[in-house]
């Protein structure tokens, strides 16, 4: 649909020229023009400038004259959905030397394909492109235009009437912003999710993409052998959903190609796809709701540095090394039980549903420590002796820190989005810190490296369910090792094998049929498919010239190891009846 393709690019187009506007090092300010406040039915499906949508194309001014729709003195650039864009120019016979010196400082980046005479007083003059692709031509436009006007007015004695254009000023820009974040902050994001990827040159991938990916899987899973890419195309998706927002992790590879595509899902059935590239710095939006982790994720925040961002606390470090630290969920449990109970209720909720074992959380006042209690498993009516958090085990302790820290971490992106998206318009109060975020209202993507790492099978297994269920907005991207989670995933979760060869490097393919099959496999039908590639899943010491057990269920094997023994047993004090032998002497 048409429309859609245009709201993709009116978003995208804003975003670009606001981190433009940001960066400038001009000293007007590169303001723009948007739509009027009457346009009412566009701006509510998220079109915030002139555009077409039947032909597909937006249009974007710096001048007044756009806001006027005359074509006097007027100046667009017209970018299609298609990619490809132009500059139109309504020259006016008045200012001939003033036209012809803008069109000059345009022929580095853009070459006159068409004049077109408009009226008398008028010439519509089209510059075509050079460079067909407006998010690598359209910066460079900018930038000349800007150059030109800085130029215009710095040339001595220069009378400024003489300009026939004037940008848009500034109370004009910030009013119209004000009412486009108006609408903006009515269309709050839901959930988001990955639609594809293109990675090329970084680490031992050369060439490698993945662009068929289902609409909203819960799960993403990666399986492939040590050393054959997991953890390297999980960075990858790293750099290309964040990108540089906290840490340098950016590859200074130019040769480094890193695309990723994921789609934010509005309220009202509204989406809006982004498309990251590392090299179009100006057009890269990180998703700001990203939790990623390494196979360490043990280690939380001192309390004394509670809420503070640390070097080796931000949202993708523990992914790319090994000594990262986790938020302190202690610490908010601790501050929220005093200054915030109804979250205080809401983590211990949270944390209770994702470790089944946990009986209660506490807080000892007198020693100010929250305190665990794990139910006694053979009576459920009783728990062990409360532990704090460093005695758990590393299993429970590993879930703990890491649920604790993706909380954490979407709950507060979520409200500097909001409060960043409030901080010029005053439509409602920013939220405090203490504001109680239900972990079913938080979206955005986890990824996770080695997800079975510390856990028994049978957590291995409920996991990614639990995960699911506490956060169900939020996509787990996850690589494993063993084929126990693969048994707990949710329906249409996506399995993504890794490959390592010498001549095409690191190769990623989706397995799709598998993804089909996997609710009526059991784990040695996953191990000896096509996920793990075993031929078989003998034990080492097997001897050959004995039977393997092929039951399912090892109680199914207790149960035939039992009736094999009574049958033996019968058979060595069995005695033929002498009845039988002897009608059984006659018949012969």
């Amino acid at each position: 649909m048409k429309n859609k393709e245009l709201a993709n690019l009116h978003e995208e187009l804003l975003h670009f020229l606001l981190k433009y506007r940001n960066e400038s090092k001009y000293i007007d300010n590169p303001n723009f023009l948007f739509r009027p406040a009457n346009h009412i039915e566009a701006l509510k499906e998220g079109r915030w400038f002139y555009d077409n949508p039947k032909l597909g194309w937006v249009d974007i001014y710096f001048t007044k004259s756009g806001e006027e729709r005359h074509h006097q003195n007027n100046l667009q650039f017209r970018i299609n959905t298609d990619g490809s864009w132009n500059i139109s120019l309504y020259a006016s016979k008045q200012a001939e030397k003033f036209w012809d010196h803008l069109i000059r400082s345009f022929s580095n980046v853009a070459k006159l394909i068409g004049l077109q005479r408009f009226t008398a007083r008028f010439e519509q003059i089209i510059l075509s492109p050079i460079d067909k692709n407006y998010r690598t031509g359209l910066p460079e436009a900018i930038n000349t235009l800007f150059q030109f006007f800085r130029q215009e007015r710095t040339v001595e004695n220069t009378d400024k009437k003489n300009i026939p254009i004037s940008l848009v000023s500034e109370d004009i820009f910030q009013e119209s912003l004000h009412r486009i974040n108006e609408y903006r902050n009515k269309q709050k994001v839901r959930c988001v999710y990955l639609n594809g990827f293109h990675i090329k040159n970084y680490q031992g991938i050369k060439d490698t993409q993945i662009d068929d990916l289902p609409q909203n899987p819960s799960w993403i899973f990666l399986t492939g052998e040590n050393g054959f890419g997991k953890t390297c195309l999980l960075k990858a998706l790293a750099i290309g959903l964040y990108g540089d927002e906290e840490d340098i992790i950016t590859p200074r590879n130019k040769e480094s190609e890193t695309e990723v595509s994921y789609t934010c899902e509005y309220q009202y059935d509204r989406k809006i796809r982004v498309n990251n590239n590392i090299g179009e710095h100006l057009f890269f939006r990180p998703l700001q709701a990203l939790a990623a982790y390494g196979p360490s994720r043990l280690e939380i925040q001192a309390r004394d540095s509670y809420r503070q961002q640390a070097k080796n606390s931000t949202a993708t470090y523990n992914l790319f090394h090994t000594d990262g630290i986790l938020k302190n969920i202690e610490s908010e449990l601790l501050i929220s039980h005093y200054d915030a109970p109804a979250k205080f209720e809401e983590l211990c909720k949270m944390l209770k549903s994702l470790i089944p074992s946990l009986d209660k959380i506490e807080l000892d006042k007198k020693l100010r420590k929250i305190l665990y209690y794990e139910k006694a498993e053979k009576d459920q009516t009783e728990s062990f002796d409360p532990v704090e958090y460093e005695y758990l085990a590393s299993g429970i302790r590993s879930i703990v820190a890491m649920t604790g820290d993706i909380y954490l971490r979407l709950s507060d992106a979520q409200q500097k989005m909001h409060n960043s998206l409030l901080k010029k318009t005053g439509l409602e109060k920013p939220l405090s810190d203490y504001s109680v975020c239900a972990p079913d209202e938080l979206f955005g993507i986890v990824i996770i490296d080695e997800l079975d790492l510390h856990l028994h099978p049978k957590w291995q297994r409920e996991l990614p369910a639990l995960l699911s269920e506490v956060f169900p907005n939020v996509q787990f991207i996850a690589s494993t090792h063993s084929p126990i989670p693969l048994l707990g995933v949710p329906l249409n979760s996506v399995f993504l094998k890794v490959d390592r060869t010498t001549g095409k490097g690191i190769e990623v393919k989706r397995l799709a049929a598998l993804e089909k099959d996997i609710s009526n496999l059991l784990p040695n039908s996953v191990l000896t498919s096509p996920i793990f590639d075993l031929d078989h899943f003998f034990p080492v010491k097997h001897d050959s010239e004995e039977l393997i057990e092929t039951a399912d269920y090892y109680q199914a094997i207790v149960k035939k190891n039992a009736l094999e023994k009574e049958l033996q047993l019968l058979a060595q004090n069995f005695k033929f009846p002498e009845e039988l032998k002897k009608k059984d002497e006659k018949s012969q």
